[in-house]
């Protein structure tokens, strides 16, 4: 059996000319047609058919062999150059088309939305997965109702979903991972929670507190669970310092730690390292002759890890009925008070400090105000019972007029950020008329 090494000198002995001739042509041949069926041989070495290369087709391969390779090569180094070339005059982007808009700026402007199909005051309004907005329950007059409707940003819409079960007003809602939304108590006495599914517009009823809530808070946690705080308990008559978690897992309400303070009417904001803050609100003085429900300046951080509550520094004035806004930076910004006041004192709390800085007013009065984070970092400020609104700008600590609304904004209305960053303010108590609705739509430089 001929090696390999001696079969590759073989070979580059035949087609080498000037090379010494000292192999049979027969041994050649004998030793390929021996290989064939074991070894790939080379389309330049035999015919198409397999068979070994005459002796007169050889001289004629050796000399076209390099003539072909030296075209080839040629052939190549003009592709690349023609490539070259058209990379060169390609570079940037590429040129605008005579005619094309292009992007400019605009100014801040408010716009009528579509009225809702009932009249809504102290109502939820929830941004769902699907880019609509829930609007849910509320007071017509003194009496709570139970019908919900959908806002469709798409077509400016708004249509009927199935009413809850309960009649309520002053509850909250919480949009959880699953997409649904848990409506937890509010009426005075209520204790009982419900699910709405935005994909069958159906409501369905869940595990109810253990404690009456109403003007209490609900925060989605970092672990899907819900944190509901405080509220009064009764017509007003009391108030709570209990809290409840909601577990979406199992449908049921577990007790957690109590805060320090008896609140309603506070707020309550999850932290970037999964705390929760809770500030302010409104707490009963039972050492009054006559009940004696005032604003507090107090605050508290629960730790879902150990279902514990720690104090924390105080604001710099008490406040009720505010809004408290986590920022990109991980502060939080505090607005408003439930006092009537020519100016909106405003300030900030670093969970790293655990401290409160003042950071200015909002020139105009509030009674309340509502803030919403805005797509590029600021805060649009809306005082209900004024058409004005103000936005805060985190880099400079400064507040900013923008544009008027067409309407005055109603006590107790929801604003809700949409998908395309607008905001859609909706309902209210007078001077609302507890249907309006108004988008504004941030400028832009």
């Amino acid at each position: 059996m001929t090696s390999d090494r001696q079969f590759e000198a073989l070979l580059r002995s035949w087609f080498d000319e000037s090379a010494p001739s000292g192999n049979p042509r027969d041994l050649l041949e004998s030793v390929v047609t021996a290989t064939g069926g074991t070894r790939p041989r080379a389309a330049w070495l035999v015919r198409l058919r397999g068979e070994p290369m005459p002796e007169t087709d050889r001289s004629r391969l050796n000399r076209s062999v390099p003539l072909a390779i030296a075209a080839t090569g040629l052939v190549v180094a003009v592709l690349v150059a023609i490539g070259l070339v058209l990379r060169s005059t390609n570079v940037g982007p590429p040129p605008v088309p005579t005619g094309t808009p292009q992007p400019t700026s605009h100014a801040a402007a408010w716009t009528a939305a579509a009225s809702m199909l009932t009249q809504h005051y102290g109502h939820t309004a929830t941004l769902l997965a699907d880019g609509r907005v829930l609007v849910a329950g509320g007071l017509i007059g003194q009496t709570g109702i139970a019908s919900a409707e959908l806002y469709d940003p798409r077509n400016g819409t708004w249509t009927a979903t199935r009413d809850m079960l309960t009649p309520r007003f002053f509850a909250t809602a919480t949009l959880l991972r699953n997409g649904r939304v848990l409506v937890s108590a509010g009426t005075y006495d209520q204790t009982s929670a419900e699910l709405y599914d935005p994909s069958t517009g159906t409501w369905t009823a869940t595990g109810s507190m253990a404690t009456p809530r109403q003007l209490h808070t609900a925060t989605l946690l970092s672990d899907g669970r819900v944190l509901v705080v405080g509220g009064t308990v009764g017509d007003y008559s009391g108030v709570t310092a209990t809290a409840e978690l909601y577990d979406p897992t199992s449908g049921l309400w577990n007790a957690t730690g109590s805060m320090a303070t008896d609140r309603w009417l506070h707020t309550a904001t999850l932290l970037p390292d999964g705390t929760v803050l809770v500030a302010g609100g409104r707490t009963y003085n039972p050492n009054a002759s006559t009940p004696d429900l005032r604003s507090v300046d107090s605050a508290e951080l629960y730790d879902p890890r150990t279902g514990s509550w720690t104090e924390t520094t105080s604001m710099a004035v008490p406040r009720s009925a505010h809004d408290a806004t986590p920022l990109a930076d991980g502060t939080v910004l505090v607005t408003g008070t439930d006092n009537t006041a020519t100016t909106l004192p405003v300030e900030l709390y670093d969970p790293r400090s655990g401290s409160w800085t003042l950071v200015g007013s909002a020139n105009f009065a509030g009674y309340p105000d509502s803030a919403t984070l805005l797509d590029d970092g600021t805060v649009l400020l809306v005082s209900f019972g004024h058409e004005g609104a103000w936005v805060y700008y985190p880099s400079s600590g400064s507040w900013t007029a923008t544009a008027t609304a067409s309407i005055a904004v109603g006590l107790a209305a929801t604003a809700t950020l949409l998908a395309d960053g607008t905001v859609l303010v909706a309902g209210g108590d007078p001077p609302g008329d507890g249907v309006s609705a108004s988008l504004y739509h941030p400028g832009s430089p």
